[in-house]
């Protein structure tokens, strides 16, 4: 494999309309594969995620999530499947206070369709779909969450 190669595979979720247009349909669907599969091998390690919940104003960082890829990072963060409430676990680092209603403080909703989990170690970003992730690319990630 040349080091273009390498290169490219290692940048596909950042670049991947841009790849597209400029590498062959059949060498381009190889890339997306091996970095597809290589993001899968990174995530079976202990990795720490942003959860981004999406509201009437835009995404709002929640809390910071460890778990060992996207699918578990979901599961995690559905309140009633772990735990009675997610956001109230001891590995969570809460990054906004819990919501309060008349004086009781509750835990934050479940995640859902359109929210955001971010790989803190690598960056990339990934959208709950309705079924499974999107990752987006760096365009994507910085319109839905300015600095």
């Amino acid at each position: 494999m040349t080091y273009n190669m390498k290169k490219i595979m290692n940048r596909a979720h950042g670049i991947y309309e841009i790849a597209k247009t400029i590498i062959p349909d059949a060498l381009f669907s190889e890339c997306l594969k091996e970095a597809w599969r290589s993001e899968k091998i990174n995530m079976r390690f202990d990795a720490r995620y942003t959860v981004a919940f999406w509201t009437r104003t835009g995404y709002e960082q929640v809390a910071i999530v460890p778990a060992n890829g996207l699918d578990d990072l979901y599961k995690k963060t559905q309140n009633g499947v772990v735990s009675d409430s997610w956001s109230r676990e001891a590995d969570v680092n809460l990054l906004t206070p819990l919501p309060v209603f008349e004086g009781k403080e509750y835990g934050h909703r479940s995640t859902m369709t359109d929210d955001l989990f971010i790989n803190q170690r690598t960056g990339i970003a990934y959208e709950v779909d309705m079924i499974g992730f999107h990752p987006l690319t760096m365009e994507e990630k910085a319109e839905r969450l300015p600095v």
